[in-house]
Parts: C-alpha cells; sequence; structure tokens
C-alpha cells in the first residue's frame, strides 16, 4: 500500500488514488457536498471570525454527503461525518457545535456518546489538527486522520501476527518489519509491514493485545511502546 507524498492542496487526490489502489468501487460509493451545504458551512464559520480549512473543503466536494465509510470506523464504528448531519446540528438549538465553534474548534464527526471530532480553525490553516472538544490530540493534521483511516480500512491485507510471553526486559524498537517489544512482565512480538507508512502517521495503534499493557506507541524512524 502506497501513501503518496504531495502537498495540502492535492491531499484528495493522493488520498483516492490510495485507497483505489485497494478498492476500484470506492470511489463510486463517495457523494459530495452540494455547492450550497458547503456555502452554509462557510457562512456559519464567517460568524465567527473563521474560514473552511483547504483540506476539508476539498473533502467536502469530493465525498462530504458520503465517504464510502472512510471516517465513520473511528470509536465504534458509528461516526456521522456527513455534511447534512453537521449542518444539521449547527442548526439545533441544544446542540453545542456553535459553543465549540466560538473556540475554535469546527465540528466534522458526530459520535452518539459525545466523543466528536473536530478541526482547530483558530488559526487559518489549510491541514489543521484533528482535536476532541477537549483538545486532546487526534493527529497532527487532516491529511494524517484521513489517511490514518485509510489505513484502518485495509489493513488486514497486511500480513500480520502476534504472541505474548514474559520478560523482565524493556527494549527500543529498531526501524525493521519485525517488531520486538518486552517490558516488565510482557513480552509482545509483532510482525508487520509498517515501514512505509511510517511518515504519514502521528500514531500507530497496536489493538492485537489488552490496551492495558501499554500506551500509544509512536512510527517514525524508531518505533517504541511504553508499559503502562
Amino acid at each position: 500500500m502506497e501513501f503518496y507524498q504531495g502537498t495540502s492542496d492535492s491531499v484528495i487526490e493522493r488520498l483516492c488514488k490510495t485507497i483505489s489502489n485497494f478498492d476500484r468501487s470506492w470511489l463510486e460509493k463517495c457523494v459530495p457536498a452540494s455547492n450550497g451545504q458547503i456555502r452554509q458551512l462557510e457562512n456559519i464559520c464567517g460568524q465567527y471570525g473563521y474560514s473552511v480549512p483547504r483540506v476539508y473543503l476539498d473533502y467536502l466536494r469530493a465525498m462530504g454527503e458520503n465517504d464510502g465509510g472512510l471516517l465513520e470506523r473511528e470509536w465504534d464504528g458509528y461516526m456521522e461525518p456527513g455534511i447534512s448531519n453537521i449542518l444539521e446540528l449547527f442548526c439545533e438549538e441544544d446542540f453545542d457545535a456553535r459553543e465549540y465553534l466560538q473556540q475554535g474548534l469546527l465540528l466534522f464527526s458526530y459520535h452518539w456518546t459525545g466523543t466528536h471530532c473536530y478541526l482547530s480553525v483558530s488559526r487559518p490553516e489549510d491541514n489543521p489538527v484533528v482535536t476532541d472538544r477537549e483538545n486532546h490530540y487526534f493527529a497532527g493534521s487532516l491529511e494524517k486522520y484521513l489517511f490514518q483511516k485509510a489505513f484502518d480500512i485495509y489493513q488486514e491485507k497486511f500480513k500480520h501476527e502476534s504472541s505474548v510471553g514474559t520478560s523482565i526486559n524493556s527494549t527500543l524498537v529498531s526501524t525493521s518489519t519485525s517488531l520486538n517489544l518486552s517490558f516488565n512482565s510482557l513480552y509482545v512480538r509483532l510482525s508487520f509491514i509498517v515501514l512505509p507508512y511510517a511518515k504519514t502517521f502521528s500514531t500507530l495503534s497496536c489493538f492485537s493485545i489488552s490496551c492495558k499493557y501499554f500506551d500509544t506507541f509512536s512510527s517514525s524512524s524508531l518505533l517504541y511502546i511504553n508499559a503502562i
């Protein structure tokens, strides 16, 4: 799976090319937002002195009404990023979308539990940070978040295996496809193809074993894992 590099004005083009390498029918499922819907969102943001970020505008123009299941997989698979739903929430008097927009957080994906996703628009950026309502970090940019979700959809196509044993050592993980992680009383071995995608992600979360054993680990030139 290849993640194509480029600038913020080509994020959606690169995203579509990446996903289409695995699912040629995915683009057929995508439904763009209408010009009227986009103008309505721009007007709402303008009321609070903000603008809709460039990358999100491109996302809306390509798949704002239906993104083929790309973003709904956050949490339990019931996120609602469709622009029709987002605009309805901005119109509901008892919903807090406008309150958070006043604080510079633009709602772009809704979840029934309240664990929504926001774009940080307090500063004008084409490719803003993705957070929750408490400003807890999801991804360093919307581009990274979109590609993370693309990876989530198609990660079953990667070779992977896991096993658990015991060790008393703590070990950093080098840049190889075979990851040996050992800490306290837990030894975890993960083998999967990951290096080509390291620069795409701010974080990679491992779900092969119970989350109580580890913290989120970062992917860069070195991968490491912290014991909790």
